[in-house]
């Protein structure tokens, strides 16, 4: 169970970056 609530985690860790990554560049 600690596994899919780690890559839920990590996932939403990666769409932070790309959005603040896309907030950046605008």
């Amino acid at each position: 169970k600690w596994m899919q609530q780690f890559s839920m985690s990590q996932q939403d860790c990666v769409s932070i970056n790309a959005h603040e990554k896309s907030s950046v560049r605008k």
